[in-house]
């Protein structure tokens, strides 16, 4: 089941051109369902054109980032945490809650590979952070710290384990948000206080 997922959304992904590649490639006998996902895939396509992506693709570079590269409006691509809103939540929040985001979509994806590795990444850069922001009171590091530790979330996780190429809906982040505000209010009172 899981893998028939993966491979409608692989399947979303997929030019029209590269559809027909697959189609004249596939043994229709042995994979019955793909077949048949496959044409109906090709059948949406051509009966709904507004089926595009939100904006032509920029060069996508660490400084530069094409926010909305990849960003479709259908009702058949997942609904993940934007590159944008990923960046967003670690400066402003922390880098545990834009982590959170991304580990969100790897599971919307079923993606659980890599989990560990971004909850080592979360743990370890947090921990960094504390110590050398700790180390030096009258400085303020924390926006910079939280810019620095945002940057791998987009430029390197996001390729390595989503893709490029992954075409996703925008996933709404109003409930992330007042979590996330409910979660460091106190903080922000005992500042003020």
């Amino acid at each position: 089941m899981v893998e028939e997922i993966k491979y409608e959304d692989k399947l979303r992904n997929y030019t029209i051109s590269e559809l027909e590649d697959v189609e004249r490639s596939i043994d229709r006998e042995k994979y019955p369902e793909r077949f048949e996902m496959i044409l109906k895939e090709k059948e949406f396509r051509k009966n709904n054109p507004s089926y595009i992506i939100a904006e032509e693709p920029k060069p996508d570079s660490i400084f530069s980032p094409n926010w909305n590269r990849n960003v479709v409006i259908d009702d058949f691509s997942p609904r993940l945490y934007s590159k944008r809103v990923i960046y967003v939540f670690c400066v402003l929040f922390a880098v545990v809650f834009g982590g959170v985001l991304f580990i969100r979509n790897l599971r919307t994806l079923h993606i659980e590979k890599p989990v560990k590795i971004i909850r080592a990444y979360i743990i370890l850069y947090t921990a960094f952070t504390i110590i050398v922001v700790s180390s030096f009171p009258t400085v303020r590091f924390g926006l910079l710290f939280n810019i620095l530790g945002a940057i791998p979330f987009y430029s390197f996780f996001w390729k390595k384990y989503i893709g490029d190429d992954l075409k996703y809906q925008k996933k709404s982040y109003t409930k992330p948000l007042l979590i996330s505000l409910l979660i460091i209010s106190p903080f922000i009172i005992t500042i003020f206080l």
